[in-house]
């Protein structure tokens, strides 16, 4: 939407506040968000849980680069819970079947490898202790790029709500149904949530974006060419908003169907440009990480952080970056625009320095980014995915592990190594 205000997002925040209002009574439930980019479905259920009052929100934001690292948003979940208890409170709710969740998303080491049905059941568990101070929302956005081992957590919880009284709140991009994974179609298409489809404005509702952007009424030819050339995306049209009111004399109908979509990003993508160099390289870091701390963006950048900091600022200035909340873009239109601008061969590089700086913090993030350039038989690369699919292997997430030997073999290994990672493979 804008960024001031919900447009046309009555009907969705009424039964999303009928089953919170469900969830203080101590039924639990789940909700299921799925709009196109750029339809507001971040906003929405952002406006969702600012209406849940007193009841404890866990929140976690998948990325595009985490589809591959197992239980990383279950993590994302439960580690700002779990940092937030006492000792005693911790080693309550990890006694018996809680445990290897608890040693999962603490990365506690010489943790004993599970299977996935035992993972699955000690995640319940686990969550089933935190409930014991209070209802709980459960809250994912961005699903669509979720790793499949937290939406199999997601989808496992379903069938179990009515005993917890947790409201499941899922967020994700509308993809076509050949391009869904399992994984997630099974949670989008259980009958147990109420699903709650983001529509595009209606003419009325573009009036009211442009209104709100403009400070004045937009004339009906107007309004019915933003409506036309947006669709309706909630994004574009504020986008579009913004282009024409800083083009003077624009704000007619016929200047209107001369801004397909694609133009409005590519207007800000020109912003970028002309930057100067440290705020390009800042954007085009971000581009590869998706979201990451300032220090890890400037490493990646080749900046010190004091300069990185000055770089992001300018970019929140220029309408790229967010305003708030970690380093990352103001949408994931905008993301996919500066990574499609820069050159193929240069997004590979940053995808492997970004694998390299990644790699001490978090082997899976790290293997995420080779999973998005091209082998070139590089002996450390294949370490690094084969470590990581043996950590996946061990934490219940076979089938990653199966992603991460298949690339480590197309690499491709020095010939010695390729026999132990084929028996693993196998």
């Amino acid at each position: 939407m804008t960024e001031h205000r919900l447009v046309e997002r009555e009907t969705s925040l009424a039964t999303a506040r009928s089953r919170v209002a469900g969830l203080r009574a101590g039924t639990g439930g789940a909700l299921c968000l799925v709009a196109p980019a750029g339809a507001g479905k971040t906003a929405l259920l952002g406006a969702i849980l600012e209406d849940t009052g007193p009841v404890r929100v866990l929140w976690a934001t998948a990325g595009e680069l985490e589809a591959h690292a197992p239980y990383g948003v279950v993590r994302q979940l439960f580690s700002r819970a779990l940092a937030g208890l006492t000792t005693a409170q911790l080693e309550a709710i990890a006694h018996g079947a809680a445990r290897p969740a608890v040693d999962l998303v603490l990365h506690r080491p010489g943790a004993e490898p599970v299977d996935q049905s035992v993972m699955l059941n000690s995640l319940y568990w686990l969550l089933d202790g935190l409930t014991a101070e209070g209802p709980l929302v459960l809250a994912v956005d961005d699903a669509h790029w979720a790793d499949d081992a937290s939406l199999l957590f997601l989808q496992h919880l379903l069938a179990r709500l009515e005993d917890l009284p947790v409201l499941q709140v899922v967020a994700a991009r509308d993809v076509l149904p050949d391009r869904r994974r399992p994984a997630l179609a099974a949670v989008l298409a259980d009958t147990r949530a109420v699903r709650l489809d983001v529509a595009p404005l209606s003419p009325n509702g573009v009036r009211a974006c442009l209104a709100e952007r403009w400070g004045a009424e937009a004339d009906d030819a107007v309004v019915a060419a933003c409506a036309e050339v947006t669709g309706g995306n909630p994004f574009l049209v504020v986008a579009l908003g913004d282009l024409l009111a800083a083009r003077p004399g624009t704000t007619t109908a016929d200047a209107v169907r001369t801004l397909v979509p694609g133009s409005v990003v590519d207007t800000v993508i020109q912003r970028l440009s002309a930057l100067p160099p440290a705020e390009q390289s800042l954007a085009r870091a971000l581009a590869a990480l998706d979201s990451a701390p300032l220090r890890t963006a400037a490493a990646l950048a080749d900046l010190d952080v004091a300069s990185a900091g000055d770089a992001a600022d300018a970019l929140r200035d220029a309408g790229l970056l967010a305003t708030d909340g970690p380093l990352a873009f103001r949408h994931a239109l905008l993301r996919s625009a500066v990574s499609t601008s820069t050159a193929p061969a240069a997004r590979d590089r940053l995808h492997r320095r970004a694998a390299r700086i990644l790699a001490e913090e978090d082997v899976h993030a790290a293997a995420g980014h080779l999973l998005e350039v091209e082998g070139v038989g590089d002996a450390w690369a294949v370490g690094l995915l084969h470590t990581a699919a043996l950590t996946a292997f061990g934490q219940g997430a076979p089938h990653v592990a199966v992603d991460l030997l298949r690339r480590a073999v197309a690499e491709p290994p020095p010939a010695a190594d390729l026999p132990a990672l084929l028996v693993a493979l196998g």
